[in-house]
């Protein structure tokens, strides 16, 4: 609008004809005098004040801004005010002057008007800031006529004066703010007006509570600031008045809330981050609770690189000291706003996470467990997108050492699986750090238990799969750890579709495992276990209950009975037996088929009378399972009813329940059906072709009784079930097995042959003989039994008061089927369920109620028959002599695992005071020790005469077994050489023939006589040979299957009679003051000594082997005769966990609790302290050389190998150190081990110092015994350095460990070192010792001595360089010994080069490698020379020893030669460039030198190239771009320094690996070639120029 246009706009204001009400008034004054009212007014908006009249057309309870006219819109508003203030600056109100202070005028008074106008008891709504806030309005009626009529046509409707508002989309500020000669005022003005509207707050009222949020809406999301910074200063003033108020009126803080959010909105893209930042993050210091509110402002913002930066490290610092609420939000910023590319916030980041609480809240805090839910969902969408987070997540985590893994790292991997793309990562993650010991079953049940609700959101897009994952592992540990988190998951997620969830997949592994993934459907199986044991409390129902829902799933697992292995079928039926039965069905309701396990009868019953015994087997598991679960059951009701009965009334107890039929009847009918048929037991045959064919008929009824031991052992059958067993088994053994002597006392009597004499306390000689004639007519071969061999009483302990005796003879050589091959498979199970049924530990009597068989004798064949008369025996006879031995030794195995628990039962925390306890309370006298001692003896000479026997006896096989068919060669005969003779010679006739024909005969005749004979012999050989084999085989498959030792029998080691100074040995000490005239070879390596030692190396190998891939296994009865494991309850559906004064296991995992439990009975029997005896003695024997003959030598060095294998399983174990009870027990064998002491003290606190002096102890003696007197067996040798050489690997584990473990200090690393340097020492004695010929050295003896000699012959470089300069070079690193290896021995042992490279890397990784300091160069650059001198020995080595030049040696050169290539040129090229000006000429002789060596490289590569040799080939890439790089290296150093004119490239000519050219060779073969000066002189002068492009393909190189 023009000057002329307003002028006349405002003459023509009088002749007006509108409506008062219809339009605003034009103004009547000068355009000079006009306020912001006038100019409102002048474009249409009329802009009523306090006390002026409403429009009588808008109703009162309608809220509306400012008037406009009607013909007038927002826009059209916002240009007639921009033009118009336009034409004003330029005119009658220069800048807009008098505007902008109207403006502020009018912004002020607003406040003063609402308090007039609330005065006045107006409408709050009517203020004029108020209506400049709010959305303007015009009227329908001002509109023209036509418009009129058209609405009313499209709505019939009658009118009403409400529907002639129309209201706008904007407010009146709203249009200001986009005039760009007001926004600055206006904006700066309204944020000001803020504090003082908050100031005017009245807590009793709502006036003035809108205000603020209209003025942020208002002001918001605008187009464009003219004046960033005033509008920034301004805010940030306004948020500072606005939090110093904050804190005492919540509405206050109410709109500092609204502030701080909408502050993005506001500044939109403007500048001044730096300010708002500052403001915000004070604000945040000042009031924790604005942290989620300033973060959400920040995020928002738009902020430079550096500024982010700014706010994420004040964010990590925020981290870890904000209250739990703000950790989601505050976790959500940094994962947004983490700069990409920065590897180290990244790492910052990561690991502040790994330090959140997440895990730690009480299961009930629901506030706690809300914040971590959040924490979850911010995470893991966070990893979701983030891909530098996640990978930066992994590594650390995997770099993260065994033992500092915290509960968040396994929250953290879960958050990162919740996205498909990580779980691949995340699942191989687990496995590996399941592996390693890093994460433990224990931690993950630690980490998640109790956060059911925080991990809800992660329950099926990662936990699930997780565990599913797992269980399917083929390694233990992370099997184990799959078990335990399907364990969590059930226990914590308790609705009905997740529990459904998991059972489903549980199932789906045992239907998918069977038959071929065993240890799957093991590990699947051991959660059921595990779910169903736990027992009902305040917080969580019994897992029984838990399951029962879920009955369809568990019995569809039945399906799959045939392909089930013992342990999961019986782990099967307990789990069905103990759900599926119902309180309300009854015991009796059971067995009807009424309750849901009816299925599960039907099936035993159809088993049990099959005849194959792999299904009759799954019937006598049934039957058993169905016994024990009943019986647990009604034994917890009994204890539930006496404890309410106890809390409520003072009544006695109510006795526990009787056997009831149905229980008592299963078995029967078990036992009924697993006894052999008729048929079979009224066989009378002696027919050698049918010895040992029942065998297998009686491995049913054997395995029953192992059952019932099982279940015997459990603790869960009714008492009064205990003793019929007990009551039904005692007198079926004494019967069958049992014989009885009778005692002839008359000394005139002439001894009968075969009888047992006596030396009784009251004197005298007496014979007791067998009461049954049968027996008797055994021992005085009188029998008319063709299956019997001579008989003899035999293994009787003398001195004891025995009146029975054990028939095995009479048994195996019965002509009955049933006595000879069906009741001895029985003998062993029926006298180990007696020993379960009489031992005090299940309920029983105590073990003294059969320990007179304990002391009993035997009748088996005579000593003679195992020697040299067992040849002269019957085939019949032999089965049964074998038979026999065999038998018997099992036999007497069983008595010892069952006697050895006298010692072992006793508790830890009586063993110290009363070490007699266990054999009082089993009912012993005092001398059980020794009879268990006198056993094991017995136990040594019946394996050896079994091991003669059974190799003897080809019609053999144990029970379970085939007879093993003899190689056909073996019945091939010889040829007679006097019958080819003669047959040859046959064919000459003498009268036909001449002379000279004749003797030529002759002569063909002698020679074919001498080549048949040599033939012969050579094929004598060979059956010898295989007679040899076949034998070895025959015994130690009977051996195999013999019973085995309970691991807990290793505790005899510790007993008094097998001490290496007897009964009377006083321990460590003693044997320290003895000489060696008191010591004998005989004590310290005894027989028995050797058989404990060998079953203690096995139980430690089996229990601390660090063996990956170990399949997940839980049950170990896959054969009919085999014994029960003591250490393992089938039946027992969790273990106790035990306590002892020293060590608390429930910190272990679940497989390491056996492990540890272990140790700790080896621990109380002194086993370890006897192994420090022997070890002790063996060296004082070995190091005083005193002389004994060949076979107690040879003993000697079997048990100082026994005892090396103890150990180095035992320190080379990680197994025990990933808990700290497992620190302590190891701790406390090593001082065992190394000291010897039997007393309880043990190592309070597990320090490194204390372990390394242990090792070094112990180092000591191992060396004392290797090193002592002269042996020419390099295998005794080598177990010995293998040891040591576990002991110094120890050690340096223990020395690298975190100071938050052990601690670090200097002690420490001497002890450590002074190992290493010790172990050099003793590798480097036996390199030089001189060896006979017909030892065989090889890799595994030499070549391995000579890696630990030069990997423990390092010495530090000195950290100082002066020091370093004035040490010679010998005497750094390990120069001296690669001086002496590579000079004077390698030639003929060329496999040593692969040291080189970590050598020349840690000359640089020093400070001597790092110095500036010329002098210190100097000394580098002399090391360097010798170094590159070295490897070109080694390049030469091949080149000019034919023998040498082999594939290995070649690949070996190739792939560590590339190697040291790589190394120098990545370090020793940088420093040739700070020293290039003061060493240049030995850095050019030692480039020029490396050159030349590395020529063998393109020889080698070529060789490979010819021959087609995959593993070079493999190797070539590599190597050729390692001198590619060292050549471009050089020419940049060279170009760098102008001494380009030192290298230029030429073509080498084609030449083999011995250095000969190709071409010539084949020209003239018969030439021997060239000398080695000549060939040199070749390869440097015969060749031509080529390119100069510094590119060097196979046959190019460079030269100086």
């Amino acid at each position: 609008m023009s000057k002329r246009s307003a002028h006349e706009s405002f003459l023509q204001a009088d002749d007006d004809d509108d409506v008062g009400n219809a339009s605003p008034k034009r103004n009547r004054t000068h355009p000079s005098k006009w306020g912001l009212t006038e100019v409102l007014a002048e474009c249409g908006c009329l802009l009523r004040r306090v006390g002026e009249s409403d429009d009588e057309n808008v109703p009162p309870s309608i809220e509306l801004g400012c008037r406009l006219e009607s013909k007038v819109t927002p826009t059209t508003l916002c240009s007639s005010l921009n033009a118009l203030l336009n034409e004003m600056a330029s005119g009658v109100d220069p800048n807009n002057a008098r505007i902008l202070g109207s403006l502020e005028e009018t912004l002020s008074s607003s406040l003063d008007d609402e308090s007039q106008d609330n005065n006045n008891n107006n409408h709050a709504g009517n203020t004029l800031l108020r209506r400049m806030l709010l959305p303007m309005y015009r009227l329908r009626g001002d509109m023209p006529l036509m418009s009129q009529m058209s609405q009313l046509s499209q709505s019939p409707t009658k009118h009403n004066s409400n529907h002639r508002v129309k209201v706008e989309s904007y407010s009146l500020i709203q249009v200001l703010l986009r005039i760009d000669a007001l926004q600055p005022t206006l904006l700066t003005n309204l944020i000001q007006l803020l504090p003082e509207i908050t100031s005017r707050f009245d807590p009793d009222t709502t006036t003035h509570e809108d205000i603020p949020r209209l003025i942020f809406s208002n002001t918001r999301w605008l187009d464009h600031i003219l004046d960033a910074d005033a509008l920034t200063a301004c805010f940030s003033e306004c948020l500072t008045v606005l939090a110093s108020s904050s804190a005492s009126c919540p509405k206050t803080k109410g709109v500092l809330l609204d502030a701080i959010s909408t502050l993005p909105d506001v500044l939109n893209s403007s500048q001044g981050g730096h300010t708002v930042l500052a403001t915000l993050q004070m604000l945040r210091v000042e009031d924790p609770t604005l942290l989620v509110p300033c973060l959400d402002a920040i995020d928002s913002l738009p902020l430079s690189e550096k500024e982010v930066e700014i706010v994420v490290r004040d964010a990590l610092e925020a981290l870890a000291n904000v209250e739990a609420w703000g950790l989601p939000a505050l976790a959500n910023f940094l994962i947004n706003n983490c700069p990409r590319g920065k590897d180290g916030m990244a790492k910052e980041i990561i690991e502040e996470f790994r330090k959140l609480p997440l895990g730690s809240g009480e299961s009930g805090d629901r506030s706690a467990n809300d914040t971590e839910a959040l924490m979850v969902e911010s995470l893991s969408r966070g990893f979701a997108h983030r891909s530098d987070l996640t990978t930066t997540l992994l590594k650390a985590i995997k770099a993260t050492d065994q033992g500092y893994h915290k509960p968040a790292d396994i929250w953290l991997l879960a958050c990162c699986a919740s996205a498909s793309h990580n779980r691949s990562q995340v699942k191989s993650l687990f496995r590996s750090k399941a592996n390693d010991g890093g994460f433990t079953s224990q931690m993950v049940r630690e980490s998640l238990c109790g956060n059911g609700v925080a991990l809800t959101s992660l329950f099926g897009t990662a936990l699930c799969d997780l565990a599913d994952s797992l269980l399917r592992c083929t390694d233990s540990e992370g099997c184990e750890m799959g078990v335990t988190l399907y364990e969590v998951l059930f226990e914590e997620f308790k609705e009905p579709m997740q529990r459904q969830e998991v059972v489903g997949s549980l199932v789906t592994h045992v239907g998918a495992g069977v038959g071929t993934r065993q240890s799957e459907v093991d590990a699947a199986m051991s959660v059921f276990s595990s779910i169903v044991s736990k027992k009902k409390d305040e917080n969580q129902e019994s897992g029984r209950s838990a399951l029962r829902p879920f009955m369809p799933f568990l019995s569809s697992m039945l399906e799959n009975l045939d392909h089930m292995t013992p342990y999961q079928v019986r782990k099967l039926f307990i789990l069905l037996f103990t759900v599926g039965f119902q309180e309300e069905d009854g015991i009796l309701g059971l067995m009807g088929g009424g309750s849901a396990c009816g299925e599960a009868d039907i099936i035993i019953r159809k088993y049990l009378c099959q005849n194959d015994y792999e299904k009759k087997r799954i019937g006598i598991i049934g039957a058993v399972s169905y016994a024990v679960s009943m019986s647990s059951l009604l034994l917890d009701r009994h204890h539930q009813i006496n404890g309410m009965i106890d809390s409520a009334t003072c009544l006695p107890s109510i006795a526990a329940p009787t056997s009831p039929c149905p229980i008592k009847g299963m078995i029967e009918f078990a036992l009924a059906n697993c006894k052999p048929s008729r048929s079979t037991t009224s066989i009378q045959t002696s027919d050698v072709r049918s010895l040992g064919n029942s065998f297998s008929d009686s491995c049913a009824m054997a395995f029953l009784l192992h059952e019932l031991g099982h279940a015997v052992r459990s603790g869960k059958l009714l008492p009064s079930l205990h003793e019929w067993l007990d009551e039904h088994f005692q007198g079926e053994f004494e019967q069958r097995y049992v014989g009885d002597f009778v005692v002839e006392n008359s000394q005139d009597m002439k001894l009968v042959k075969g009888g047992y004499d006596q030396t009784r306390s009251h004197g005298g000689s007496q014979q007791l003989l067998p009461t049954n004639a049968n027996d008797l007519s055994l021992l005085n071969k009188t029998s008319n039994n063709a299956l019997a061999p001579p008989g003899e009483v035999r293994y009787g302990l003398y001195g004891a008061d025995t009146e029975v005796y054990i028939k095995i003879l009479p048994l195996l050589s019965s002509p009955c089927v049933l006595e000879r091959e069906l009741l001895p498979v029985q003998l062993c199970p029926m006298f180990s369920l007696m020993a379960m049924l009489s031992d005090a530990r299940n309920g029983g009597k105590g073990l003294s109620e059969i320990d007179a068989l304990l002391e009993c004798p035997l009748i088996l064949p005579s000593t003679e028959c195992s020697g040299v008369e067992f040849n002269d025996l019957s085939i019949s006879q032999q089965w049964v002599t074998t038979s026999s031995y065999y038998f018997a030794t099992c036999w007497v195995r069983e008595l010892i695992n069952a006697f050895i628990h006298a010692e072992t039962s006793t508790p830890s925390l009586d063993r110290g005071n009363n070490r007699s306890t266990s054999e009082s309370s089993q009912g012993f006298h005092a001398d059980t020790k020794k009879r268990i001692v006198d056993r094991l003896s017995n136990l040594v000479e019946l394996e050896e005469e079994l091991r003669f026997t059974s190799s003897k006896c080809y019609a053999f096989a144990p029970p379970g077994l085939d007879v093993l068919t003899p190689p056909k060669e073996l019945f091939e005969s010889d040829i007679d050489n006097d019958t080819i003779s003669a047959s040859v010679l046959s064919n000459v006739d003498p009268n036909e023939m001449i002379e000279t024909a004749a003797r030529k005969a002759t002569k063909d005749a002698k020679k074919m006589e001498a080549k048949r004979a040599k033939q012969n012999e050579k094929s004598k050989q060979k059956r010898l040979s295989l007679k040899a084999k076949y034998e070895r085989t025959l015994a130690d498959r009977a051996l195999l299957q013999l019973r085995p030792l309970d691991p807990a029998v290793c505790i005899a080691l510790g007993f008094p009679e097998l001490s290496v100074m007897g009964e009377s040995s006083g321990g460590t000490q003693q044997l320290s003051a003895l000489g060696l005239s008191q010591l004998h070879a005989p004590n310290v390596a005894r027989p028995v000594t050797l058989l404990l030692l060998n079953l203690l190396n096995s139980t430690l190998s089996s229990l601390l082997s660090n063996r990956r891939g170990a399949p997940f296994k839980m049950g170990n009865d896959t054969r009919p005769n085999e014994a029960n494991n003591n250490n393992s309850n089938p039946y027992g559906m969790e273990q106790a966990i035990r306590m002892t004064k020293e060590f608390v296991l429930s910190s272990c995992d679940v497989s390491q609790r056996e492990c540890l439990k272990t140790m700790i009975l080896f621990l109380e029997g002194d086993v370890f302290s006897s192994v420090f005896e022997h070890l002790a003695a063996l060296a004082q024997l070995r190091g005083n050389a005193q002389s004994c003959d060949e076979s107690t030598e040879q003993l000697i060095i079997t048990t100082a190998r026994s005892l090396f294998s103890c150990v180095t399983t035992i320190v080379g174990s990680t197994k025990l150190t990933r808990s700290s009870t497992g620190k302590k027990i190891f701790a406390a064998i090593l001082k065992a081990l190394s000291e010897g002491d039997k007393g309880d003290e043990r190592p309070r606190q597990v320090s490194a110092d204390i372990v390394v002096k242990f090792l070094s102890n112990l180092f000591d003696i191992i060396q004392e015994i290797v090193t002592g007197s002269y042996t020419d067996d390099i295998d005794f040798v080598m177990d010995g350095v293998l040891c040591m050489a576990t002991i110094c690997d120890c050690s340096r584990r223990f020395e690298m460990d975190k100071p938050d473990y052990l601690g670090k200090d200097k002690k420490v690393n001497q002890d450590s070192n002074e190992i290493k340097k010790k172990l050099a020492d003793v590798t480097d004695s036996l390199l030089r010792r001189g060896w006979p010929d017909d030892v065989k050295l090889n890799r595994n003896n030499v070549g391995k001595m000579l890696s630990l000699l030069l990997e423990n012959s390092q010495t530090a470089i000195p950290t100082s360089t002066k020091a370093a300069i004035q040490t010679d070079s010998g005497g750094i690193g390990r120069m001296s010994i690669l001086r002496l290896l590579i000079n004077d021995v390698l030639s003929e042992l060329p496999n040593t080069d692969k040291c080189k490279g970590p050598e020349l890397a840690s000359l640089f990784e020093s400070s001597l490698g790092k110095t500036k300091d010329p002098s210190g160069a100097k000394k580098v650059l002399e090391l360097l020379t010798e170094l590159v001198s070295m490897m070109q020995s080694l390049f030469y080595l091949t080149r000019r020893n034919d023998v040498l030049a082999k594939k290995h040696p070649l690949l070996q050169q190739l792939k560590w030669g590339s190697r040291f290539i790589e190394t120098f040129v990545s370090k020793a090229i940088p420093f040739f460039h700070v020293h290039f000006q003061d060493h240049q000429d030995s850095i050019l002789i030692i480039i020029g030198d490396l050159q030349k060596a590395s020529r063998q490289l393109y020889h080698i590569i070529a060789y490979g190239k010819r021959v087609k040799d995959a593993n070079l080939a493999k190797e070539t890439p590599r190597t050729k771009k390692a001198l590619e790089l060292f050549i471009h290296k050089v020419k940049a150093l060279l170009k760098k320094n102008r001494c380009l004119t030192a290298m230029w490239t030429k073509t080498l000519k084609s030449k083999d690996i011995d250095g000969t050219t190709l071409r010539e060779e084949k020209e003239s073969a018969p030439d021997e070639g060239l000398s080695e000066n000549e060939e040199e002189e070749d390869e440097d002068d015969d060749s031509s120029v080529g390119s100069s492009e510094g590119y060097v393909t196979d046959d190019q190189s460079v030269e100086e």
